[in-house]
């Protein structure tokens, strides 16, 4: 986390999450997460950005690994960021920031939580610097999670606040790709219980049966109405999944992804 980042800078910015309207909060906020990181606006290179969300043990990761590996055989550079800020330096201060308003009293926790989450977005999509470097971004979550976490945790109102819906979509580009993998939830129950039995994750909230079940809903009940999601149904095979998540990218983001393809296996062929 950045140095100059004080205790004043972060009680300020936790109120500010809490008593900003909905339609200016992440806006702000964002302006503040750029400020203390120092970073500037974004030019030249707006490198698509391919956003895996969906419920825990979907298969998010599996397919991120995937598709990482098919776009960079491509010749392709591709960079990886969670939703809230990982892999960059955005992602300690989201942390903290998250942990501390989960401290703090009240009964707009869940909506500052969705906010600082938002803001975050659009932080990240409009100035981390070292997309810049790549012909792709792929991200684990982005502002479709951030909005139903928030809301099946706590506010289940914001899933039908306009301001909530205009801020979930205000950092979406025109050449972004918003995927949400789809399964049913007791696949996904079961998924989730067979890695934390085998010791791959701890047991959280998240992955209980009533959290699957509500942010299923929650996830669908937005797919249908915000009109930059995709959704992809998955099931058990990987290979079948990576195949169906592949086609969507190809349509979506490069058709010449597919006639490399397609010409790289007649090359194989012959």
């Amino acid at each position: 986390m950045s140095e100059d980042v004080t205790e004043s800078w972060l009680t300020d910015t936790l109120r500010l999450a809490r008593r900003l309207p909905t339609e200016v909060a992440p806006g702000i906020l964002a302006d503040r997460f750029r400020g203390i990181l120092g970073w500037s606006e974004a030019s030249g290179n707006d490198a698509p950005w391919i956003v895996f969300d969906g419920p825990s043990a979907v298969g998010k990761d599996t397919q991120i690994g995937l598709i990482t590996d098919w776009l960079e055989s491509s010749g392709l550079t591709v960079r990886l960021v969670s939703g809230t800020g990982g892999s960059t330096t955005l992602g300690p201060l989201m942390g903290t920031l998250i942990t501390r308003n989960a401290a703090l009293p009240g009964t707009s926790r869940w909506v500052a939580d969705y906010r600082i989450k938002a803001a975050a977005w659009a932080a990240l999509r409009g100035h981390e610097p070292a997309r810049r470097k790549a012909d792709i971004v792929l991200s684990n979550r982005g502002p479709l999670s951030q909005l139903v976490y928030s809301a099946v945790a706590g506010r289940l109102d914001l899933l039908t606040d306009r301001d909530a819906l205009a801020t979930a979509g205000a950092a979406i580009r025109a050449n972004d790709l918003h995927l949400l993998l789809s399964c049913p939830d007791a696949d996904v129950v079961e998924r989730a219980g067979r890695r934390t039995a085998a010791g791959e994750k701890n047991p959280r909230d998240v992955d209980s049966p009533r959290f699957v079940s509500a942010a299923n809903r929650a996830y669908h009940e937005l797919a249908a109405r915000l009109p930059w999601v995709r959704t992809v149904e998955v099931a058990s095979d990987r290979e079948a999944n990576f195949a169906s998540v592949k086609r969507v990218i190809i349509d979506a983001v490069d058709p010449c992804l597919g006639e490399r393809e397609r010409t790289e296996r007649d090359g194989d062929a012959a």
